[in-house]
C-alpha cells in the first residue's frame, strides 16, 4: 500500500427486513447455481424495499422486477424481487419517480 493509496470502503445494508437464507436454498436455479452472480435471498417482514448503498439507480426493468444500482464507488448492485416475479408484469410493485439514496425503491 502506497502513502497516497486509499483504500475503498463500502457499506451494504440489508434492503429490506427479514430472514436472511442462502442463495442456494432459493427455488430459481438461476440464482441458487449463481449464474448471475453471488449474492443473498431474504425472505422479507415487510413491503418496502431501500437501496441497500449510496448511489444511483441505473435502470428499473420495465416489469419493475429488478433494479440496477451502481454504488459511489462503482459496486454495481442488482436487486431481484421475489422469484417468478417477471410474469406479474409488473402489478404487485410501485416505484418512486426521483432517485434519492438509500429511499425506498419499492413497495409491493
Amino acid at each position: 500500500m502506497g502513502l497516497f493509496s486509499h483504500k475503498k470502503i463500502e457499506t451494504i445494508v440489508a434492503p429490506v427486513c427479514g430472514q436472511l437464507i442462502n442463495l442456494e436454498k432459493v427455488s430459481d436455479p438461476v440464482f441458487a447455481k449463481k449464474m448471475m452472480g453471488d449474492g443473498l435471498a431474504i425472505i422479507p417482514d415487510g413491503s418496502t424495499i431501500v437501496s441497500p448503498v449510496n448511489g444511483i439507480v441505473v435502470t428499473i426493468f420495465p416489469t419493475k422486477h429488478a433494479i440496477m444500482l451502481k454504488s459511489k464507488h462503482g459496486l454495481e448492485i442488482m436487486l431481484h424481487l421475489g422469484i417468478d416475479t417477471v410474469e406479474l408484469n409488473g402489478g404487485p410493485f410501485t416505484m418512486p419517480s426521483e432517485k434519492v439514496p438509500k429511499s425506498p425503491l419499492a413497495k409491493s
